[in-house]
């Protein structure tokens, strides 16, 4: 599973947005790669506009991290 952090809020990776595309997508490449290593894909875990927050969301994107991680055995 990728844990990525990003700079700038959700609605920018959209493909609307800023960035034209979603993160999914950005890492399209990585899937693919897993997929010809015989790995099973696992969405990724995104932690949205991190200049943005707070203490306590960065606290509660770690508690959701955690538990994702926990999840995968």
């Amino acid at each position: 599973m990728i844990a990525i952090s990003t700079g700038g809020p959700e609605k920018v990776y959209q493909n609307d947005g800023a960035n034209k595309f979603t993160v999914e997508e950005f890492l399209r490449p990585f899937e693919q790669t897993a997929n010809l290593c015989g790995m099973e894909w696992q969405e990724p875990f995104v932690m949205y506009g991190v200049r943005y927050l707070s203490e306590q969301q960065v606290a509660q994107y770690c508690e959701d991290y955690k538990r994702r991680v926990l999840g995968l055995s």
